[in-house]
């Protein structure tokens, strides 16, 4: 058994389950406020303010199969931060903060990507959850804003 432990936050978005490091979130938000900018990308959904900060909130079921994310009572926003950028996930519900040990994590084979900032999943019992590469998502959404 091994001692390398991470911890990881698992969110839902659509009929998959997704995680990130808990070291790239900065809090996890109920939807509230988000304001509609004018001319962004599809899978924009706004922006919020969060602790003086105006960030960009990105609707993930929009971004994995091209369907808005209803609003109800368990949808989320996980304020992520890579760096000295920020980005808020809109995700249909965060669900659990794991421990996974690092023997835990699989590297997916490149032809079964379908989106080039998952490149890991993670066996936690009898189910899989999608690691997203949070520096790869940025850079995806920095390259669709400026397709725009």
């Amino acid at each position: 058994m091994s001692n390398n432990l991470e911890k990881l936050i698992v969110f839902t978005s659509g009929e998959q389950q997704y995680g990130l490091p808990l070291s790239q979130l900065l809090s996890i938000e109920r939807v509230k406020n988000i304001a509609t900018v004018p001319n962004t990308p599809a899978v924009i959904e706004g922006v919020i303010l969060v602790r003086g900060e105006l960030i960009a909130v990105v609707d993930m079921k929009n971004v994995f199969e091209q369907i808005k994310t209803e609003d109800n009572i368990h949808t989320r926003l996980l304020v992520c931060k890579w760096e000295d950028k920020s980005v808020a996930l809109l995700v249909e519900e965060a669900s659990d903060i794991v421990q996974v040990e690092g023997d835990a994590f699989q590297d997916l084979q490149e032809q079964s990507i379908d989106r080039s900032f998952s490149k890991q999943l993670v066996q936690m019992g009898d189910r899989f959850v999608t690691m997203v590469d949070l520096k790869a998502f940025i850079a995806f959404l920095e390259t669709e804003c400026l397709a725009s």
